[in-house]
């Protein structure tokens, strides 16, 4: 396990998956984006891995974070985002449709759904990873 606290946001990655938690009031911009997505990367190297992201209300990225965090992470498998916030949610599912993120991306209203789907394409993954290689 590894983990990071600053004041805009705090990660912790166990294994193969990555919880971020974007703290209220804060927002988020292209050194923040580039900070968070550069420890991710160096503490999961060339390691496939997923993502479960919880914005408290009030949390936000400039359009230049999203579009940077859009063309990142090679490795991801899937990225799952949650909030209680109605407004992110609105936002995150048109960040989803605009960006087309390269990895499934799918927003959730609570932590356990997201865990649950989040597994569903672990195995999904490593299932096609397998045919890919034995084909």
């Amino acid at each position: 396990m590894t983990s990071i606290k600053t004041e805009h946001y705090e990660i912790i990655i166990v294994g193969d998956l990555a919880r971020l938690r974007f703290y209220g009031g804060k927002i988020i911009d292209i050194p923040q984006a580039k900070a968070y997505s550069n420890f991710i990367e160096e503490h999961t190297k060339d390691t496939p891995f997923a993502s479960i992201s919880f914005a408290e209300s009030g949390a936000n990225w400039t359009r230049d974070a999203r579009k940077y965090l859009g063309s990142r992470t090679p490795n991801q498998y899937a990225a799952a985002m949650v909030s209680d916030s109605p407004v992110l949610k609105i936002i995150a599912n048109f960040f989803i449709k605009l960006n087309k993120p390269q990895y499934p991306t799918k927003f959730f209203n609570t932590i356990p759904e997201a865990e649950a789907w989040v597994e569903e394409m672990k195995a999904k993954f490593y299932q096609e990873s397998t045919s890919t290689k034995l084909a």
